[in-house]
């Protein structure tokens, strides 16, 4: 549809290159840096029909965004959450109620994808409470620094994912995404991030995490699962390789990490997961404990 000149439609697989030059320029990337590396699962055939475009005059893309469905699982119960990006305005067409917009057309489609609520991270909470956004969950990031010496783990780690025995230990949050096969995939496209996994003499994976997902997450462990020790001693070995590396992580997660940190460190950055604006009823306790992991958290 047209309002004042500006022409607002589905993105269409012919506009995905254009629309990711837009973003690279908002997003001030640099080649071969991309938010196509980072952001993979938003430009999949399946999913460019959530993302809508605002075009001027000269058929120029000036404003955009775009939503992902995802099913969270926490303790408290489940919830079908949109998860919306891609929330970029071209320089010189900021200011003239374009965002607001964008928010309204990703609630029109939120809604046909069945969500209970949509969910956007953005450090304008001013803005967004205004359109009916408000801080829910939590979130904690620590230095790593003061990490205690490990003890001796029978494991050795490789820098990739042996994705088929990933995915139990990924499933063994009581917090996650409900990731399908057709998602797996997608996040295999992320190629931005670090992999890492440790096995065991049997060859069997028993711990995993990923760090360096896009502009947001470097030096950052924003995932990781499996078994405490081996985890505590991969977070070690990383961080004597990369001393700046953090560790990001959720209040009501079972986190073996913490434990091996100094019992006054101070959490880097400590706050709302995000901003919610809920459609349906939702439990609190669901809000309050759901936790993206940085796969996810597109």
């Amino acid at each position: 549809y047209d309002i004042l000149g500006i022409v607002i439609r589905v993105c269409l697989p012919k506009d995905v290159p254009n629309w990711i030059n837009f973003l690279d320029e908002v997003f001030e990337y640099v080649a071969p840096q991309s938010v196509k590396e980072d952001f993979a699962p938003f430009f999949v055939p399946e999913n460019i029909g959530n993302a809508r475009l605002f075009f001027d005059e000269k058929d120029k893309i000036v404003a955009s965004a775009s939503l992902f469905a995802h099913q969270v699982i926490t303790a408290a119960g489940s919830a079908r959450i949109g998860v919306i990006g891609a929330v970029a305005t071209a320089e010189d067409a900021r200011g003239k109620g374009h965002a607001t917009q964008i928010l309204q057309d990703m609630e029109i489609c939120g809604r046909l994808n069945n969500v209970d609520g949509m969910l956007l991270w953005s450090d304008k909470e001013d803005f967004y409470s205004k359109l009916g956004f408000n801080p829910v969950g939590h979130q904690e990031i620590f230095s790593l620094v003061n990490i205690k010496e490990p003890a001796k783990v029978n494991a050795v780690i490789q820098s990739f994912w042996t994705e088929d025995q990933v995915r139990p230990l990924y499933n063994m949050h009581a917090s996650r995404v409900k990731r399908s096969d057709q998602y797996w995939d997608n996040i295999r496209k992320i190629t931005s991030c670090t992999r890492l996994q440790a096995v065991d003499s049997q060859g069997k994976v028993v711990a995993y995490m990923a760090m360096n997902r896009g502009k947001d997450l470097q030096n950052i462990i924003h995932e990781w699962g499996g078994d405490g020790a081996v985890l505590h001693a991969m977070a070690w070995s990383v961080q004597k390789l990369q001393p700046e590396v953090m560790w990001m992580t959720h209040p009501a997660l079972v986190d073996p990490i913490r434990a091996q940190l100094p019992a006054d460190e101070v959490p880097l950055i400590r706050g709302p997961l995000a901003l919610f604006k809920g459609f349906k009823p939702i439990d609190p306790a669901i809000l309050d404990t759901m936790w993206f992991w940085g796969l996810d958290s597109l």
